[in-house]
């Protein structure tokens, strides 16, 4: 009951979000005009291609099986408190990232402040005080952490075969955009990593989503991280260093992020339900982010 619940809580949050959007006009519903990459191709067909064949790779005892271990790896963590630290990280994220934009930005005009503040509260501070470099403020253990890092079965790398396809189908969508050079590219892939994907897969697929998941299911898990983090990158607009939201009311940049953001959030959550694997989403994240955004690349 309580599964069913909070699945149609999470329907009805994307139906409202979805509402919003579709309640708003003039808005480039197709074109990541800020990255010169069609919607379609760039976004949502790599996601849908990552999603089936995931789908079709994962086999479902497996699954349930692993969803048991990973929940006894949460076995014991206060999951409420945990979560309710994790939505306050999240808060000063956002406004960490408007503050020093504001505050900074006239005396160094062009400086992204929002890597900083990423790395701090979406990876520094939910370590420290929700896994505590892998034990939890109550001390019950390090076993999550060793869930999602030590990955030695070949079933929890199959993951390796959406991740390709996916890009693969994203890059043939910018191209023939023009390359960046290749120490651009190393310099934004490192940046990317160490900044963006790293930070968000652990803070928003590892932490929240498996909290979530724990509290109310699979796809109420999934579909409400991804609102979530659809939510974040609307908020943070134009503060988003590699892939900022086009000037715009909020009604404005909650189309956009759900249409781009929300889009990625189910895709990559889907994934991380089929695998655990965080090393497997950390680099779908970073190489699908790179592969889209490299035509804006060029303009730095």
């Amino acid at each position: 009951m309580a599964y069913r619940w909070a699945l149609a809580a999470g329907l009805l949050c994307g139906a409202a979000a979805l509402a919003i959007a579709l309640s708003v006009r003039d808005v480039h519903f197709y074109d990541l005009t800020w990255l010169d990459a069609p919607v379609p191709g760039a976004v949502w067909l790599p996601a849908l291609t990552g999603v089936v064949l995931a789908w079709v790779l994962t086999d479902r005892d497996y699954l349930r099986d692993l969803d048991e271990r990973t929940w006894r790896a949460l076995r014991g963590h206060p999951v409420g408190a945990e979560l309710t630290w994790l939505m306050i990280f999240l808060a000063c994220f956002v406004g960490g990232a408007a503050f020093l934009a504001v505050v900074f930005g006239r005396v160094l005009a062009g400086v992204p402040f929002t890597p900083v503040v990423r790395v701090i509260f979406l990876f520094l501070l939910p370590i420290l005080f929700v896994d505590r470099a892998g034990f939890t403020l109550t001390g019950y253990g390090a076993a999550m952490p060793a869930h999602v890092l030590r990955v030695t079965e070949r079933k929890r790398w199959l993951g390796v075969i959406p991740l390709l396809a996916c890009c693969g189908v994203a890059a043939v969508s910018v191209y023939p955009a023009s390359p960046p050079t290749p120490k651009l590219v190393v310099l934004a892939a490192a940046v990317g990593f160490i900044t963006v994907a790293i930070p968000e897969e652990i803070f928003f697929r590892s932490m929240v989503q498996s909290r979530l998941e724990r509290l109310t299911g699979r796809w109420p898990g999934i579909l409400l991280t991804s609102l979530l983090y659809a939510l974040t990158y609307a908020l943070l607009g134009t503060y988003n260093e590699f892939s900022p939201l086009p000037e715009g009311d909020m009604r404005s940049d909650l189309v956009h992020a759900l249409l781009i953001y929300g889009v990625l959030g189910v895709f990559y959550g889907y994934v991380w339900v089929c695998y655990r694997n965080l090393w497997l989403t950390v680099v779908l994240h970073g190489a699908l982010t790179l592969v889209v955004a490299s035509p804006a690349l060029l303009i730095l």
